[in-house]
């Protein structure tokens, strides 16, 4: 009994030790690491020796050992092992480390001699290449790393090797044009890379630079002919200078070369749109329809886009004329007469021409009938339906059908309860019970909406919600809040000269009331919507000089700036306006939007980064 319990002990007394051995084992890097980190090199160096010699050499034991004798100035010692480590591994990285120590100790020739003797002991192996280039890299030696994956690209006889890494250090050094070739070539070895070197040329290269890019693409596109890539990135290059004309010579040279289905063309002739040239963007779908598949979705979505596109840019010319308006509508009536599509695929486009009827027609009854048709047909999109449901609404509520219009926003409400469009069918439905004076009840919708996932119809509900807080506790009557709900409605409703006769009827009854300046705000609106934009200015800068405290002041400053700018094309005159509405109203919505075109007006210098951005944010807008 007594000999099994010396066993046990003896057997406890071996584990214990096997245990103590291999937790200070544990240990012994973190110890190190600890020293190493509060600068205490003697006793760091001691232990990352031990661990190197006790770990099968580990090179990272042995660079930290080295790093620690470096810091000691211990230059005799790190030399002697670093010279023995190099016979040993054929390491010729740590040449790198032999010529750091000469550097410290001022002697650059050997230093220099040093490390050309790293580069030129180099041999044809990826993984002593990319770790002597790396090595240099760490030490900032760029030109360096330079020379040795040029030298691995001679070596391995592929001269595309090593592009993309040394892209990156000809950027540090500043040779733009290695660079751009550099990154050019990467490409051949993953063109997935693509979108990450737009976004290094857009951020590195100055307006200068980025025109060379041009140049060497046009060489690249000549030499490489079967490389798609390069004129896909002439084509981006186009796009970020703005010159649609050219980008669509590329697009569709590409189109017809990998007979493509008309995608790419579609994008483009969409950024132009977004973009505002819209002659290159009318270009664009017509190319599309006329050499698609008519019945396809892509020429089906292109007419919808070419027709707003035409719609577009007949209204904003201020001296449009009706009979631009009506070519436009026969030429929708004649893509209905002869498409030979299912009515169901091209039930967006009728919705789109029923707004058009409504809107710049005013055939409110051949609108509704368009809906009523695009309601009842069988395999319609239901997102569509819905949407031509709360159109159809609209266009009742036009006609004072008031009940035929709630029921509409109710059913879109009912069946996308939770969905942006049962969202916006309830704020429409709240907004008719605000029309008609039910006060209470629509701001009871509007507090629940203002948590909406819809920025837009969250900011719509409080401004409604605190609009009518405000107003309906001013008195002891709803009178005048009755009023000017009506005078909306009749301005909803395109009734201009009754809207303005009550708004006039409110002024004179209640000249001290505080919705005059909600007052001026609907007339300024009224006068938009009619283009008298004189009026409109004028309505403005009386709620900006009069009541500057009130809610609608920064409403006011951006609708004047944005006459001025895009309107009257007066940028200068809109400056002063930005810049008070978000120095004065930094907490506007409208404030952020305002300092960027401040800043344009004035001529800041953008980077190439911040005009791609600003122009990807337009494009989500």
């Amino acid at each position: 009994m007594r000999e099994r319990m010396c066993d046990l002990k003896a057997i406890l007394l071996v584990i214990g030790i096997c245990f103590g051995v291999l937790q200070t084992q544990a240990q012994s890097p973190k110890l190190a690491q600890n020293y190493f980190n509060n600068g205490e090199y003697q006793k760091a160096a001691t232990i990352y020796k031990s661990l190197y010699q006790k770990q099968n050499r580990n090179p990272f034991y042995f660079e930290r050992y080295i790093a620690s004798l470096l810091e000691l100035a211990s230059y005799d010692e790190a030399l002697n092992m670093l010279h023995q480590e190099i016979k040993r591994s054929k390491n010729n990285a740590l040449h790198v480390y032999v010529g750091q120590i000469y550097e410290k100790q001022g002697l650059s020739d050997k230093a220099e001699k040093s490390y050309q003797k790293a580069i030129n002991q180099l041999d044809a192996n990826p993984n002593q290449i990319q770790r002597l280039a790396m090595a240099f890299r760490s030490k900032n030696k760029l030109g360096l790393a330079m020379q040795t994956y040029e030298k691995g690209r001679t070596l391995l006889k592929d001269p595309k090797l090593y592009s993309f890494q040394l892209a990156d250090l000809y950027r540090r050094e500043g040779q733009t044009a290695k660079m751009i070739k550099a990154y050019l070539y990467s490409l051949q070895v993953s063109s997935n890379r693509k979108t990450a070197i737009q976004s290094y040329f857009q951020k590195y290269l100055s307006e200068e630079e980025f025109d060379q890019l041009q140049v060497i693409l046009y060489d690249f596109i000549d030499q490489y002919p079967d490389q798609t890539v390069y004129p896909e990135l002439l084509e981006w290059y186009f796009i970020s200078k703005k010159d649609y004309k050219n980008a669509f010579r590329q697009a569709k040279a590409l189109d017809i070369k990998n007979n493509e289905q008309g995608v790419r063309i579609y994008d483009l002739a969409k950024i132009a749109q977004n973009q505002k040239v819209y002659d290159q963007a009318i270009k664009g779908y017509q190319y599309l329809i006329e050499n698609k598949n008519p019945k396809s979705r892509i020429v089906i979505d292109a007419q919808g886009q070419l027709f707003k596109c035409q719609l577009t840019k007949i209204t904003n010319n201020p001296n449009f004329s009706q009979s631009e308006l009506k070519q436009l509508e026969v030429d929708y009536e004649q893509f209905l007469k002869t498409s030979q599509v299912n009515r169901a695929e091209i039930a967006g486009l009728i919705r789109q021409y029923a707004s058009f009827q409504a809107k710049y027609i005013h055939n409110i009854t051949k609108a509704i009938h368009l809906l009523n048709t695009l309601i009842k047909m069988p395999g319609v999109n239901k997102y569509i339906r819905a949407q031509a449901k709360l159109d159809l609404g609209d266009y009742y509520l036009i006609q004072d059908e008031i009940w035929e219009a709630s029921l509409l926003y109710s059913q879109v409400d009912k069946e996308f309860q939770e969905e942006h469009l049962g969202h916006e069918a309830r704020f429409r439905n709240a907004k008719l019970s605000y029309y008609h004076g039910d006060f209470e009840w629509a701001q009871t919708q509007f507090d629940v909406l203002k948590s909406s996932t819809s920025k837009l119809i969250a900011n719509d509900a409080l401004e409604l919600s605190v609009f009518i807080q405000d107003n309906l506790g001013l008195d002891t009557t709803d009178v005048p809040m009755r009023m000017y709900a009506l005078a909306e409605l009749l301005s909803f409703q395109n009734k201009y000269d009754e809207a303005f006769a009550k708004l006039g009827e409110l002024i004179d009854t209640y000249n001290d009331h505080g919705l005059l300046d909600d007052i001026y705000y609907l007339e300024a609106k009224l006068y938009a919507k009619q283009q008298d934009y004189n009026q409109a200015i004028k309505k403005y800068l009386i709620i900006i000089d009069k009541y500057s405290d009130d809610i609608r002041a920064d409403n006011a400053l951006f609708e004047l700036a944005q006459i001025y700018d895009n309107v009257k094309n007066q940028p200068d005159r809109a400056q002063p306006y930005y810049e008070r509405l978000f120095m004065d109203y930094s907490d506007s919505i409208f404030a952020v939007n305002a300092r960027k075109r401040f800043r344009e007006i004035r001529g800041d210098i953008l980077t190439r980064e911040d005009k791609f951005m600003r122009g990807a944010e337009e494009e989500k807008q």
